[in-house]
Formats: C-alpha cells, sequence, structure tokens
C-alpha cells in the first residue's frame, strides 16, 4: 500500500516535491511503521500523528479504515493541506511546546509519534504527557526515532567527530527555521538510548509494552552497486549477533494505563 501512495497523488494532482525529496526515501520505513502499527491497532482505531510531514503512513491508516488526525506546524500543514483533505484526515496546527496537543482528553486509541522526538530543540517531557492525556486508558503509543548509541555514532567518537548535526547547519540549514525565523524541526538536537526512552515512557506514565532495535531503511541511489550490497549484508549480520549495538533505530510501543 505504501508503495503506491505517491503514485496515486501524482494521479490525482495531489503530489509536492517533498514526496520525491522525504517520502520516496522513506518508504521502506513506512512500510514497516505500517506492520507494526496492523498488529497493535484495533479495528477502525481512531488515530493521532503528530508531526507526519507527507503523512504516507496516515494515508495507509486512513485506507486501512481507521480514523486519523494530523497535527504538525503551520508551513508544513499548508504545503500538504489538500492531500489530507482528500482522504478526509483532520487536520490542526501547534507549534511545540507553545502549544498544546488541540485535542480532547481520552480522544484516540493510538498516537504515532515517527522520527520527530529527534527535532525537538527542547524538553520533550510535557509534550509526552499530552499524548498520554489525549489516549483513551489503554490507548497505544508508537514511537520511533535514532538510535543514539549505535555503532555508527560510537566509530564517530572514536575518530574525534560530533554525532550531532555540524554546526555549520546553523548558518545555512533554512530547513531549522520556521518563516518567522523561530528554531524549529530541521536538525536532530537531541538523540536517544533506549534506556533514554524508555525512562520517558515511563515517568510521563506510560508502560512500556514492547521495545525493539530496527535497522534504519530507506532508498538509497546506490541500491544495486556491489559496495552497498556487501555494506548491508555485513550489517544485517552484526544485527543479528548485536541489535543494540547496529540497530540504527528505536522502537517502542507504549500504553496508557487502564487504570
Amino acid at each position: 500500500m505504501i508503495d503506491t501512495i505517491h503514485e496515486d497523488l501524482k494521479r490525482m494532482g495531489l503530489d509536492h516535491i517533498a514526496d520525491t525529496e522525504y517520502g520516496d526515501v522513506h518508504a521502506p520505513r513506512f512500510v514497516e511503521d505500517l506492520n507494526a502499527l496492523k498488529a497493535a491497532l484495533p479495528p477502525h482505531a481512531k488515530v493521532l500523528e503528530i508531526a507526519p510531514y507527507v503523512g504516507w503512513l496516515s494515508i495507509a491508516l486512513r485506507k486501512l479504515g481507521h480514523e486519523v488526525s494530523t497535527v504538525q506546524p503551520e508551513h508544513h500543514q499548508s504545503q500538504l493541506q489538500a492531500r489530507f483533505d482528500h482522504f478526509g484526515i483532520e487536520t490542526k496546527i501547534a507549534r511545540f511546546p507553545r502549544d498544546p496537543l488541540p485535542f480532547a482528553a481520552e480522544s484516540f486509541d493510538a498516537v504515532i509519534f515517527c522520527e520527530t522526538l529527534e527535532h525537538f530543540a527542547f524538553n520533550p517531557v510535557p509534550v509526552l504527557q499530552q499524548m498520554r492525556q489525549v489516549l483513551k486508558p489503554g490507548g497505544k503509543l508508537y514511537l520511533t526515532t535514532p538510535n543514539q548509541a549505535h555503532l555508527k555514532n560510537a566509530l564517530k567518537l572514536l575518530a574525534g567527530r560530533t554525532i550531532n548535526d555540524s554546526a555549520s547547519s546553523f548558518f545555512h540549514n533554512d530547513n531549522c527555521y520556521d518563516p518567522e525565523g523561530h528554531l524549529e524541526f530541521g536538525l536532530h538536537w537531541r538523540e536517544y538510548s533506549m534506556a533514554d526512552l524508555a525512562l520517558l515512557r515511563e515517568r510521563s506514565g506510560f508502560t512500556v509494552e514492547r521495545r525493539r532495535f530496527r535497522v534504519y531503511k530507506s532508498t538509497p541511489k546506490n541500491l544495486g552497486s556491489i559496495v552497498h550490497r556487501i555494506g548491508k549484508a555485513a550489517y544485517r549480520a552484526l544485527y543479528l549477533l548485536r541489535p543494540s549495538l547496529a540497530g540504527s533505530m528505536l522502537e517502542v510501543v507504549a500504553e496508557r494505563p487502564a487504570a
């Protein structure tokens, strides 16, 4: 289903440059997210996705019969509003941490929060607590974020390099500012270990149901090269031996306790 979304959007005149620059690259990750959500969601669930950007995952869930709402920054939303309207996906605007989540308490069966936590340039705890508030008792939080403790970062540190985005990005990366010049989501401001992530969930009032290390999946330009195939095979072998070291992504399914 994910694999056909871009073509569907083109056919309907709803495609955007972001689909090529972001959606096509991240499509394999969206597929894995969707498979995990199929297993976690009840039929016809009411779902909130936070900062969906191109919205492919929200669109896929809507096609599966779920009731889907989204919330994200205004300039992302305004670029892609027509597609959400077409698929009947409720959309709202918020700038974190200034604005609270614009939904009533205990409104959703699930909250999806994928590859966004690392972009928060502020204490995320109040937003996480709001996610808990909008979930029904027993509702699920599905979260993914990069693994700060994976092998690539360890090798960077041993080489004396930063594991963060280069400070040069502050000068030329327009994506880290909104149209009014405020710092926004473009950069990875803080990445997390699995222990950090579990602590954040539990201290924010969630029960951690499942934790998993994942290999980041994207569609690289050199997919067919021999170097890429050898490197991928070696990395997969390491992942089988040490998922906490080779898994570049963290996946957590948490629950708002029923009582």
